[in-house]
């Protein structure tokens, strides 16, 4: 919701590279510690957790959004 109102208020942006910015912020956290954390053989449910959590709500903001 944040990046929504910077993205398409606060900067003076081109549209379409507003529209990029915002699916980009919209995605998981924790993709990179994630493969990181399995390409080192580090425990990695923690962070798991948190990619299951922000994509759900990502998606539900997402939606309510568009």
């Amino acid at each position: 919701l944040l990046g929504y109102i910077l993205f398409m208020n606060v900067f003076d942006i081109e549209p379409a590279w507003s529209e990029s910015a915002l699916l980009v912020t919209a995605g998981p956290c924790g993709a990179m510690p994630f493969v990181l954390a399995l390409q080192y053989g580090v425990k990695s449910e923690g962070v798991a957790k948190a990619m299951i959590y922000s994509s759900v709500a990502s998606l539900a903001v997402m939606s309510i959004i568009a």
